[in-house]
């Protein structure tokens, strides 16, 4: 799911930026817009929390943690339904 991620994300715009750590894979277009924290089983994403999502199926959690930019984040699993996901991610670019 993730490379199916990626690929999308990237062909969005030439001027997206990948950003790698220790943790988590940062995308970026001037600033960050979304990071892609993994663990065994999912995915962690976190988006900016003021774009248009939407988000029939509830996917996105809002955080009220105001020391980070991107608090809204979502739990994507292998059986996630993967255009969904993307439509949310492109929502989150769109702010830039």
């Amino acid at each position: 799911m993730f490379l199916k991620l990626d690929e999308t994300i990237s062909n969005l715009d030439s001027d997206i930026e990948k950003s790698f750590t220790k943790h988590y894979i940062a995308y970026r277009k001037g600033q960050n817009f979304m990071e892609v924290h993994f663990h065994v089983d999912w995915l962690t994403i976190y988006m900016f929390p003021n774009a248009r999502y939407d988000d029939p199926n509830k996917k996105i959690e809002y955080l009220n943690d105001r020391t980070w930019t991107l608090t809204a984040r979502m739990y994507v699993r292998p059986e996630d339904n993967v255009e969904y996901i993307i439509k949310l991610i492109k929502a989150s670019y769109e702010v830039l």
